[in-house]
């Protein structure tokens, strides 16, 4: 496994000595992420007020749970975590979520975009988003090569057509609100049609047995066809997503090229992405 490290985005985690309500940092935790699961959201605000520490204590409690899988960080607070059997979060939801890591993951891939007149198969998903924002960006600074993008993120297409050189080809089907992409019976006789040079793809999980693997088998048929229709697939998967497993596997590693995450991942998996000989990017 080759390991390329980039400046590294968000917080270290270190000890909170801070407690509320009595309660030691690792019981206030477990608290958290139990409140969390019964009521399905919590805020940041009403938990500072619940245990009378201050919001920058709770943001640090919900930092450290969701480095362990125990929560999902959203937009003012948490969301329970979601696994084989758990609810698939709201794209709105996931937008909200790790923003700096999936941006800097995004910026990251950037440097992996084919030469120019290449194309890409750009998979839906709220990182995979940030780098059709990236490479817009990019576009309107005289500094994206011409390309062309398929993708069944019709988001992800409107922010790309308004980009200079970038021609945008849109996918049809039947769009998943959860999600907002594009699946289906009509858009895998689509993407099989294609043959493109890189492949971007999203994940709700990685792990060392079952690889890239979603909640959805419809998702997950256009992200297996999406790998498939492509010379080269770059996995972009920030490491709350680390050794999560879903429903439906739709790449082993032995399909990816290389995965840009936020941090190093841990042993077992690395083990595993090294004997696939899969570069990661450290973001």
């Amino acid at each position: 496994m080759n390991i390329t490290e980039q400046p590294l985005s968000g917080d270290a985690a270190g000890s909170d000595p801070d407690t509320g309500q009595g309660l030691f940092a690792p019981e206030r935790r477990q608290a958290i992420s139990q409140q969390a699961a019964v009521q399905g959201r919590v805020s940041v605000a009403e938990l500072a007020v619940q245990f009378s520490v201050a919001p920058e204590t709770i943001r640090r409690d919900l930092d450290v749970l969701e480095r362990q899988g125990r929560i999902q960080r959203v937009h003012g607070g948490a969301i329970p975590p979601l696994g084989r059997n758990g609810r698939e979060a709201a794209v709105d939801d996931r937008r909200a979520t790790r923003i700096g890591a999936k941006a800097a993951i995004a910026r990251a891939a950037m440097g992996h975009l084919p030469p120019a007149h290449g194309s890409v198969l750009l998979d839906g998903g709220s990182t995979t988003g940030c780098l059709a924002a990236a490479m817009s960006a990019a576009a309107r600074e005289g500094a994206l090569e011409p390309v062309t993008v398929v993708t069944n993120s019709p988001s992800a297409g409107v922010e790309l057509s308004h980009a200079r050189d970038v021609e945008v080809l849109l996918l049809g089907g039947r769009l998943r609100p959860v999600t907002e992409t594009v699946v289906g019976a009509q858009t895998n006789a689509l993407l099989s049609s294609i043959s493109a040079d890189v492949a971007f793809l999203g994940s709700n999980g990685l792990s060392a047995v079952l690889g890239l693997t979603t909640p959805d088998a419809e998702e997950a048929a256009a992200k297996r066809l999406i790998a498939a229709r492509s010379q080269r697939v770059i996995a972009l998967v920030d490491s709350t997503k680390f050794g999560a497993e879903h429903l439906c596997t739709f790449a082993d590693l032995s399909a990816i090229d290389v995965l840009i995450t936020d941090a190093v991942p841990p042993s077992s998996l690395a083990e595993a992405l090294n004997r696939a000989e899969i570069e990661v990017v450290i973001a």
